[in-house]
């Protein structure tokens, strides 16, 4: 490495550790790793992912996730300061919905059913992902 810089790979080591050691084996998931489970279940077979129509602050950050087996899939969070970000108050966002209700789910896998109201799911969002899909029967 020269001028004292390290590769950005190098400096991410061990800052997001997904599996962990314990008696010398590789054997602690942490939630992180279940984190990035879940997203990559509703991305594997994607087509695209592109930006998505969302009303609300313009921290709001929305992307459509297109599969040519399953129907409209979004992921949407607000985009908050890394240190104080967590601290503040969810934000509404308001995105258009076809169907009367949607799947919600966020990174720790908690799901819950959201209502639309004239045509709108209004959900509220913090810097925590969460996953939004119709709601399976």
């Amino acid at each position: 490495m020269t001028g004292g810089f390290e590769p950005d790979a190098i400096r991410l080591i061990g800052k997001l550790p997904l599996l962990g050691y314990a008696r010398g084996r590789l054997a602690v998931r942490h939630r992180a790793a279940d984190a990035f489970a879940l997203l990559a279940r509703h991305v594997t077979g994607a087509r695209s992912v592109s930006p998505a129509e969302v009303s609300g602050p313009p921290s709001l950050r929305a992307f459509q996730i297109s599969h040519p087996q399953r129907e409209r899939r979004l992921v949407l969070w607000d985009h908050r300061d890394s240190f104080r970000g967590e601290d503040q108050p969810p934000v509404t966002a308001a995105l258009p919905w076809p169907a009367a209700t949607a799947s919600v789910t966020d990174v720790s896998g908690r799901t819950r059913t959201a209502s639309r109201t004239d045509g709108e799911l209004r959900l509220p969002v913090t810097d925590t992902p969460l996953l939004v899909a119709p709601e399976t029967p």
